[in-house]
């Protein structure tokens, strides 16, 4: 199917560039003939998309027929495994600070650090093919009625849509006639695409898109749990997601994939892939699911992002002042707040994926100019530059241990330290990586202690000095962004003899 539809789509979308950019050229030929032209082109453009469309929603009918066809023999009972525990870290209550070299006094003869094993960078799963033609349609949707909804501060609207003879329950027969019954509906067709289109449109990642329509499931029906952990978990899987819907004696849940481990979920195990518990209530001691997929190339959720939300900020957003730096003029960052509430409640993953997950908007917006200027603008050379960056994690933010802030093992998005009142040393090293690798363009690897993140800078410069490591037979330079006043180049002392476990980050 997915190959069908990227032929079908790929068609459309390639008509579409064909024709719409030569609708502005010809004004010498006459008003008339440029009005009949756009007229001739939006019909046929409108025509094929109808064509398409009608293609595309009968391959997904002959697969919504063939799944009711061998679900009834697929169900079976698994049994629940607790969710993995965070990992606790033992950090320090104050911030470490870097002794003080007399200007007398030669600097320490560099120390070289044994690396210890070398991770490579998170391969991202395949994209998934878009089941609605790309270039989505605005936001509102010019209905008559329509029905509305908030989504992270976002007025959003959806065709009107009436399931309310929609009652599943925990019981496998009345979600296959729940499921009989949604793909029969010629409103199901119209609901998935203003979903896609909605997610389109606010650039969501995979856990944000699940979230969209749960929060489209609970406005369609409304004090029905059951049927709205049903409606989510169809919507998915019609959207080219491999989730499942299972339910124990006191609740239907959404079982889903996830491309990386997730910490404090329930789980079950089918055919040697977790699946995750999103309903708490169904967590008891067996889930029952089918062993088969609707869709046989649907893809996990991603939670390491493919991309971040683009929230519209309408309120003034918090603001964060770099004062704590006063060797530098004071500046401002405004944080868009809905975004950092996604943040907030995304859930959590291992900490490297942090430093893997794409910029936001405002970040390279706000952030990234302001530290640009400052460094590489000013016409500071890599190493000064990298030294200042470095003294803005010593000094631009107060530091924290994450379970006296949040009680809990946390890990910030690069904005997120833009917003909170602390940081810790995964927060740090994470934002000092990006900030050195957007900037300056150079390769960082994170240093991974058992207590402790640091850093190492692969300068240009091959006499940039300092406590290194060697890899792969390049020289890196540790920089720790959470030694406080340490300059380039120098390492806590209680690291000296251990080999970090060393984390590649891919190149954005």
């Amino acid at each position: 199917m997915k190959r069908y539809v990227s032929i079908i789509y790929g068609s459309l979308i390639t008509i579409t560039a064909a024709i719409w950019p030569q609708l502005s050229h010809g004004q010498s030929f006459g008003n008339e003939w440029q009005e009949e032209f756009n007229r001739t082109a939006k019909s046929h453009l409108q025509e094929f998309e109808e064509t398409a469309r009608s293609h595309f929603e009968q391959i997904r009918s002959n697969l919504n027929a063939d799944f009711i066809k061998t679900i009834d023999n697929a169900w079976r009972d698994y049994r629940v495994m607790a969710g993995e525990e965070r990992p606790q870290r033992k950090e320090p209550e104050t911030i470490p600070v870097a002794p003080e070299l007399p200007d007398n006094k030669p600097a320490p003869d560099p120390l070289e650090l044994i690396p210890g094993k070398i991770n490579m960078p998170y391969v991202p799963v395949k994209p998934i093919d878009l089941t609605v033609p790309k270039n989505p349609q605005p936001l509102l949707v010019k209905e008559p009625r329509v029905m509305q909804f908030d989504f992270f501060g976002t007025k959003c609207q959806i065709k009107p849509c009436d399931y309310s003879n929609l009652d599943v329950r925990p019981d496998q027969n009345s979600i296959k006639q729940a499921w009989q019954q949604c793909s029969a509906s010629k409103q199901t067709d119209g609901l998935i695409d203003d979903c896609i289109r909605l997610r389109e449109s606010l650039r969501l990642p995979d856990m944000g898109y699940l979230w969209l329509l749960e929060t489209v499931a609970e406005e369609i029906c409304p004090g029905n749990p059951d049927s709205q952990a049903f409606l989510t978990a169809y919507l998915l899987n019609q959207s080219g997601y491999d989730t499942k819907i299972g339910f124990s004696d006191s609740a239907l849940t959404l079982l889903f994939p996830t491309d990386v481990l997730v910490y404090a979920t329930p789980r079950v195990e089918i055919d040697g892939k977790d699946y995750y518990i999103r309903n708490r209530k169904a967590a008891e001691t067996y889930v029952r699911t089918f062993n088969t997929d609707f869709y046989k190339d649907g893809i996990e959720i991603r939670m390491v992002p493919d991309r971040m939300p683009e929230f519209p900020a309408d309120q003034p957003g918090h603001v964060y002042s770099s004062g704590l730096w006063t060797s530098e003029p004071e500046f401002k960052v405004t944080v868009n707040e809905p975004l950092m509430k996604f943040m907030g409640e995304y859930p959590q993953i291992s900490w490297e994926y942090y430093a893997q997950a794409p910029l936001t908007e405002e970040f390279r917006a706000n952030v990234l100019p302001v530290m640009a200027e400052r460094t590489k603008g000013a016409g500071l050379n890599e190493y000064d530059g990298v030294r200042k960056l470095l003294a803005f994690l010593h000094y631009g933010f107060d530091y924290k241990e994450d379970h006296k802030q949040y009680g809990y093992e946390k890990v910030n998005f690069p904005d997120e330290n833009f917003y909170y009142p602390f940081n810790d040393c995964e927060d740090r090293s994470i934002l000092f990586a990006t900030l050195v690798r957007e900037i300056y363009g150079l390769d960082v690897v994170l240093l991974h202690y058992p207590n402790h993140l640091s850093t190492a800078v692969n300068f240009n410069d091959p006499t940039a000095k300092g406590d290194f490591l060697t890899i792969d037979g390049k020289h890196y330079v540790v920089c720790d962004p959470t030694f406080s006043g340490a300059p380039v180049g120098m390492s806590m002392p209680q690291y000296a003899s251990a080999k970090p476990e060393i984390y590649r980050i891919a190149r954005r």
